[in-house]
């Protein structure tokens, strides 16, 4: 797929990149009035008197539809690679899996030398730009910050400021929540752990090389668990 392709390359670059998506219709229910029949000379029998009907009983309610299937992930650790020139920057960033192996989010805390601290996220194509990002953390029922999307080529990305309140938010947190509106206009939540996040950050940077055979690993044991492809329909 190509978007499988673009994302896996993204997570295989090197960390460091340029910080650059009724009225419900009411029927009119007529009413006609039958004339008055000649009343003859002798007076009819009146008619029995029968039970009115009931009404209608209103039509049974339709089956809920089922749900969508949830989408399960599976998260590589955050880890922190660190480049020295031209300036050193710092980037932990962790990679969000479809079951598959394709990639579905991908989270980068950036920490350039003499500039702002920066969490990148880059989310598969396929996104309405105009609704951007989300973030929220743990179980808040409000977003923690908003951004727009600044570029949708390889990925779809937002960058955030990272403040102090952030960062200390992130360390203690257990769940990184990336929310967006695919063009489905369905929302998509991209669930990232925060387990070893702050060791990752606080800690000594992994050698890129190690790190590249450590995703290479990673996706050929996904390869091997991966479902069998469904067979063929024959003609």
């Amino acid at each position: 797929m190509m978007m499988g392709a673009a994302m896996a390359k993204l997570s295989c670059q090197g960390a460091r990149r340029a910080l650059v998506t009724a009225l419900a219709a009411l029927a009119a229910i007529a009413f006609c009035a039958a004339a008055d029949a000649q009343a003859p000379a002798t007076k009819p029998k009146p008619a029995p008197k029968t039970a009115p009907k009931p009404p209608p009983a209103p039509p049974a309610a339709p089956a809920q539809a089922a749900a969508p299937p949830q989408l399960q992930f599976i998260t590589t650790p955050w880890v922190k690679l660190c480049e020295t020139q031209p300036k050193k920057i710092c980037v932990t960033r962790t990679l969000l899996r479809t079951q598959v192996g394709a990639p579905a989010a991908l989270a980068e805390y950036a920490e350039p030398e003499g500039a702002p601290k920066i969490l990148r996220v880059t989310l598969p194509l396929g996104m309405l730009l105009e609704y951007g990002t989300r973030i929220l953390i743990d179980q808040q029922q409000q977003p923690y910050a908003t951004a727009k999307f600044v570029t949708c080529l390889e990925g779809c990305i937002t960058f955030y400021q990272v403040s102090d309140d952030l960062q200390d938010k992130l360390k203690k947190g257990q769940t990184l929540y990336i929310q967006a509106v695919n063009l489905n206009n369905a929302p998509m939540s991209f669930p990232l752990p925060l387990a070893n996040f702050a060791k990752a950050l606080e800690g000594p940077a992994t050698d890129p090389k190690v790190y590249e055979e450590q995703q290479k690993k990673f996706q050929e044991e996904l390869q091997k668990h991966a479902p069998a492809p469904a067979p063929a329909p024959q003609q």
